[in-house]
């Protein structure tokens, strides 16, 4: 697969949208970004993702999602481990921001 086709898979939009509502529980958050519980869970772990309520159990605020959903994209179809999720993530995320300048 070449770069660009990665940086796309990676990038590229979920089709489930969003409650109205402001927070998820992690069965809401794990079916919403096409992933398992546990794979939420894992994210948790790695601190990739947190959640804004522990009551008892842990609630996310909606904004997270699209995160959670690149991290998924990023693990099942790139393969990419979870102890190198943050750097691959926190590099997208600069990659977005230097198009964004250079559009301007």
């Amino acid at each position: 697969m070449k770069q660009d086709d990665m940086f796309q898979a990676a990038s590229r939009p979920a089709e489930k949208s969003a409650p109205s509502r402001d927070l998820l529980s992690l069965a809401e958050l794990a079916w919403l970004a096409d992933a398992t519980p546990q794979m939420i869970s894992d994210l948790l772990e790695w601190d990739l993702a947190a959640p804004c309520e522990r009551d008892p159990e842990p609630w996310f605020a909606v904004e997270i999602l699209p995160q959670v959903r690149k991290a998924v994209r990023l693990h099942r179809d790139l393969g990419v481990g979870f102890c190198s999720m943050g750097l691959v993530l926190d590099l997208l995320e600069r990659i977005e921001e230097l198009e964004r300048r250079l559009a301007e």
